[in-house]
């Protein structure tokens, strides 16, 4: 969809009129036109499918509809932010998955939780690291693991992923264990 849109700012004086100046970022990106067949050329055929990737979209804060299209009116559509998987997750994930995130993210707190009481044992370079760098608390030792690069983490074992604290990606080999995102079409990205 990014591809197939404009700068806000290139856009044409009654599309930038639609938007509101102090909410929009000054790279905004507008799509000019039908969503519909947008979406039928992605090979969602169906009026539900688009029913339901349109409000899916618009419900992860990723779209918003500046104008509704008519039949001599292109509709506008605002490309608000990336549609990512932390958003799917936290606006659209169904609650099967939610329960077992849940539960992935419990295990996660438990293994970290034992990983940190047995540190002096399990990596005292590290623990003697982490003295040496004067933290005291949890707080400061998650903050001092957050920056280690991530092949350090993997390389202290499942107990050390901080999926759930701070980072972003599993470095304990457990991405298949929570629930698994839909695929997106691959010409279905929308801001680059």
């Amino acid at each position: 969809m990014a591809e197939r849109s404009i700068l806000l700012a290139e856009a044409p004086v009654e599309v930038r009129a639609l938007a509101d100046p102090a909410a929009v970022m000054p790279d905004a990106r507008v799509f000019i036109g039908p969503l519909l067949r947008f979406v039928q050329a992605l090979g969602y055929p169906s009026n539900a499918s688009y029913q339901t990737i349109k409000s899916n979209l618009v419900t992860m804060g990723c779209l918003a509809r500046l104008r509704r299209g008519t039949g001599r009116v292109d509709a506008v559509w605002l490309l608000v932010a990336e549609p990512t998987i932390e958003r799917w997750g936290r606006h659209i994930e169904r609650p099967g998955n939610v329960r077992r995130l849940l539960q992935v993210k419990a295990e996660h707190h438990a293994r970290l939780a034992m990983f940190l009481r047995d540190l002096p044992s399990i990596a005292p370079t590290l623990a003697e690291e982490l003295r040496l760098a004067g933290c005291r608390t949890v707080a400061d030792v998650l903050t001092y693991l957050r920056a280690l690069p991530t092949m350090r983490l993997v390389g202290l074992g499942p107990g050390a992923c901080l999926r759930f604290c701070g980072r972003t990606e599993h470095t304990c080999g457990a991405e298949q264990a929570g629930p698994q995102p839909v695929q997106p079409h691959p010409e279905a990205r929308l801001v680059k």
